[in-house]
């Protein structure tokens, strides 16, 4: 499976960047943003090994992105009713709580769907019990636990 996995992000990365290059001309120093590459590389290695798929060339790649720096973004916010809980009620009014509450709502929605996909494609493939080890991701792993 990792075989696998790194050869297609791998072949992913170096397409991106070979794309990149033939689109500038060879007799220009172009920059290249290698941040974006190495983001959009580790996002597939981590979504391939843990989900199943690559959400960066989906449809909902682009929101899956922007899903996860909402959430990191909320996560990293000050919450001030965390220092000193009788100030609380100032969440409400700097909107902390209501982002939180959206991006759970997001994510929830995102693993929900994650997680039938799932149940649908091995009810699809008829396994019962574990099925190929070397096909499985985190998901399945979670899934196969569940049923013992």
């Amino acid at each position: 499976m990792i075989d696998r996995i790194r050869e297609s992000c791998g072949g992913y990365c170096h397409e991106s960047v070979t794309t990149s290059r033939s689109s500038s001309s060879c007799s220009t120093s172009t920059t290249m943003n290698f941040y974006e590459v190495l983001l959009s590389l580790t996002n597939d290695v981590v979504c391939r090994v843990a989900l199943g798929e690559k959400y960066s060339l989906k449809k909902e790649g682009r929101g899956f992105r922007e899903m996860i720096r909402e959430f990191l973004d909320v996560l990293g916010t000050f919450n001030v009713g965390d220092f000193v809980p009788w100030l609380a009620w100032v969440n409400h009014f700097n909107a902390l709580n209501a982002r939180a509450k959206r991006v759970f709502r997001d994510l929830d929605c995102f693993l929900e769907k994650v997680i039938q996909d799932h149940v649908d494609r091995r009810e699809k493939e008829g396994v019962i019990g574990g099925g190929d080890d070397c096909d499985e991701d985190f998901v399945d792993v979670l899934l196969r636990i569940e049923k013992e």
